[in-house]
């Protein structure tokens, strides 16, 4: 069995981050749906403040 080697570059993530992107993963089958709420609005708050 051959497999293919990729180069991927690693990304930090806090664990906001993180948990936005797990919950957009499992859309509409989330466990805490407060704290993907607070996760979100992180996100959103660090790309406003960037442009």
């Amino acid at each position: 069995m051959k497999i293919k080697e990729t180069k991927i570059g690693v990304i930090k993530l806090s664990d906001a981050q993180l948990l936005s992107l797990v919950a957009d993963k499992l859309k509409g089958r989330i466990l805490f749906p407060e704290r993907v709420k607070d996760a979100k609005d992180f996100i959103n708050s660090l790309t406003s403040s960037v442009l």
